[in-house]
């Protein structure tokens, strides 16, 4: 199987994504799969109370300690079961093009 994503043709595919991090990601997620399920199921079965931004935190205060950027992977995946199936109550989507507040 084969992810198509759109992108301009105006900007080269490096100065917007990068695309061996975008595989780390997959892949950690086959392998997820494979041991606990759906990643959009993190913090919500009986195995594991631990939430996604809980994960998330932890993985970049060790990434901070460590500097191991295969801790960056967890991030995005764990950053993307928070987006895909939200535990925080308050959340919703709303672009701004103003950065972090």
């Amino acid at each position: 199987m084969e992810l198509t994503l759109k992108l301009s043709t105006r900007i080269p595919l490096s100065a917007c994504c990068d695309a061996g991090f975008l595989q780390m990601m997959v892949n950690r997620c086959i392998v997820g799969y494979h041991r606990y399920g759906p990643f959009y199921l993190i913090g919500r079965h009986s195995r594991s109370d631990r939430k996604p931004l809980d994960r998330l935190k932890q993985c970049l205060k060790k990434y901070e300690k460590t500097g191991n950027r295969e801790l960056l992977v967890d991030i995005g995946n764990y950053a993307m079961s928070e987006f895909t199936k939200p535990h925080h109550p308050k959340a919703h989507l709303k672009c701004e093009d103003q950065g972090i507040r």
